[in-house]
């Protein structure tokens, strides 16, 4: 899913944060990326990670389960009305039925085994929307890539951020290493701000 990194997710806008905010985990640089996009977008009021839960049926094995929603976004669209989103950030090839075309039966079979189980999910996620009147979308690499910023210097200088973040994630961080961690994304927050 993603280059995979994962760690804790520091709110810069606290008072945005449905939950606590010193258990915010991200799994991957797409989950990151969306909540950083949740964090600093003025447009979203209020958001949360994995603090919705959901009941389904696994196909694959007829239980009950529970489904932690990657996201709830609460927020003002043009007309100034509360609108609610639950996203769910998955790689696109879950998205879409798997192909058995040159694959082992095992790889196989888990991928279709993958797409039943996120169908269900999904399906209840949608019913419960449906019930509450929220939306239910679906996020991929295809819209979690900062290419589509069209500034190459905001798109090098988040790259370039990206990098610093993998190297950290994939070594143990003292409480120095994670000051500079936090004091190279500020800079790079200035950088940004400063060019848009």
């Amino acid at each position: 899913m993603g280059q995979y990194y994962q760690g804790k997710y520091i709110v810069e806008n606290a008072h945005k944060y449905e939950g606590d905010v010193n258990k915010v985990e991200f799994r991957s640089s797409w989950e990151y990326k969306a909540f950083h996009y949740c964090d600093n977008n003025p447009r979203i009021v209020s958001w949360s990670s994995e603090e919705v839960i959901i009941p389904y049926i696994s196909p694959v094995d007829k239980r009950m389960h529970r489904y932690f929603m990657d996201l709830k976004i609460v927020e003002i669209d043009e007309y100034d009305r509360r609108k609610v989103t639950l996203v769910e950030i998955k790689p696109y090839k879950e998205t879409i039925p798997p192909v058995k075309k040159g694959k082992k039966r095992e790889r196989y079979a888990q991928e279709v085994k993958t797409y039943l189980v996120n169908q269900a999910k999904w399906k209840a996620a949608r019913l419960l929307c449906m019930q509450k009147g929220w939306n239910f979308v679906i996020w991929t690499e295809k819209n979690l890539q900062p290419d589509s910023c069209n500034n190459v210097k905001q798109l090098k200088a988040q790259r370039g951020y990206e990098e610093k973040m993998k190297k950290a994630f994939k070594r143990k961080k003292t409480a120095g290493q994670l000051a500079a961690i936090k004091k190279t994304k500020q800079k790079l927050q200035e950088r940004i701000n400063g060019q848009e």
